[in-house]
């Protein structure tokens, strides 16, 4: 027995050192110490009782409930500029007086409304005819073209 008592000594001293055990007779079959121990037996114990894998059900349900609830924030999100871009961009065209707009120089009358704009018409009128005429004319040049010229 004093010698199984030395060859354990001198297995704690190679192991402190870093080498290998010797082998002591009639101890029977020496086993590697695994490094985590504890995660070996939390990987047997996780998903062995209902517990467990219930709790494991409902970790995984939490995950993607909190994955949908961020996609729907961005995407709110991503909707909400989307509109206010949409809006300054319609605000943008819509610069300047509109219809319903009164100057602010002139507040107009319907009397004076109405006069401004026969004078509107009558203009239009006129560049109309001038615009006809000028289109005649050019016509009257092309007819007073003959095959007789171009030969």
């Amino acid at each position: 027995m004093a010698d199984s008592i030395s060859i354990e000594e001198t297995n704690k001293i190679r192991v402190a050192i870093g080498l290998k055990p010797l082998p002591v007779p009639g101890a029977g079959p020496t086993f590697k110490p695994s490094k985590d121990t504890d995660s070996s037996s939390a990987e047997e114990e996780q998903g062995s009782t209902l517990e467990s894998r219930q709790a494991q059900g409902y970790d995984n349900w939490k995950k993607l409930q909190d994955e949908a609830d961020a996609k729907a924030k961005r995407e709110a999100k991503n909707e909400a500029i989307k509109k206010a871009r949409d809006a300054a961009r319609k605000f943008a065209k819509l610069e300047g007086r509109g219809l319903g707009d009164a100057d602010a120089e002139t507040e107009l009358d319907t009397k004076t409304w109405l006069i401004q704009q026969k004078k509107r018409q009558k203009k239009l009128e006129k560049e109309k005819a001038r615009k006809l005429e000028q289109e005649l004319a050019e016509r009257e040049q092309v007819a007073e073209h003959t095959a007789e010229d171009l030969a």
